[in-house]
């Protein structure tokens, strides 16, 4: 039986989508973009997430039940926002927005 920890929260993949979702993230904005795709791609098959490294995130991005997901390079994502069940194309989501959506791609949609 492990200790409980920091590294206990490794083991949830919602936790493990955002790192790797940051990180190729981080890699795409340092000029790194084929280590940024392989990220997301790795992502993808771990996780069956698909949130490319041109999302524009905020601070407190959760999703809530991460497999299956795909999001749009051209979503822009407000600070605080959880979402859950989510095929989006092209949505704008503001601050402190719980989005529960399922298969519903014309929710929300603002032109950017």
């Amino acid at each position: 039986h492990l200790k409980q920890g920091f590294h206990s929260y490794f083991y949830y993949p919602d936790v493990r989508v955002i790192l790797l979702f940051r990180l190729s993230q981080w890699c795409f904005n340092h000029k790194l973009k084929p280590v940024a795709y392989l990220i997301t791609n790795l992502n993808d098959f771990l996780h069956g997430v698909w949130i490319g490294p041109r999302v524009i995130a905020g601070k407190g991005f959760f999703l809530g039940h991460p497999r299956g997901v795909v999001i749009s390079p051209a979503t822009v994502i407000g600070n605080y926002c959880t979402m859950k069940l989510v095929q989006v194309q092209k949505l704008l989501v503001r601050q402190n927005v719980a989005l529960l959506l399922a298969h519903t791609p014309l929710l929300g949609l603002e032109q950017l």
